[in-house]
């Protein structure tokens, strides 16, 4: 059985815009509880295309980027996110994690800029544990 935590980066079905479906790397932004008591996750999509718009990004030359799994400088989105059931994330594809330390500073961001934003948050938030 497989288990999931809030930050891991997962290989997943993702689907985008156009409606089609491309395996990629997202991170896992539910909290365990959501997690532990529903089939959906919240992901935000993990991509190489630099977009103007507010985002986290990831250099190999980051001290944290062999945690991450990734091979590619990448970009974190919010405001691109998907509910994703667990069948989408595919098996045993868990690429890394992002270390609690930055995982709490990236969490209170990324509820800041929301609430600027839209002025509400996200439900199944994941709290940095």
């Amino acid at each position: 059985m497989t288990t999931y935590r809030p930050w891991q980066i997962w290989w997943v079905k993702w689907k985008h815009e156009d409606g089609t479906i491309k395996d990629r790397p997202a991170l896992l932004f539910s909290d365990q509880a959501y997690i532990n008591t529903h089939d959906k996750f919240l992901f935000l999509k993990i991509t190489t295309q630099n977009r103007s718009e507010y985002r986290f990004s990831f250099s190999r030359k980051d001290a944290i980027f062999p945690k991450l799994g990734l091979k590619k400088d990448c970009h974190l989105y919010p405001s691109l996110h998907q509910m994703i059931h667990k069948n989408d994330i595919l098996g045993n594809k868990l690429v890394g994690c992002i270390p609690d330390f930055n995982a709490r500073m990236i969490y209170v961001l990324i509820r800041k800029h929301i609430a600027i934003t839209t002025g509400e948050a996200f439900s199944g938030f994941a709290e940095a544990e």
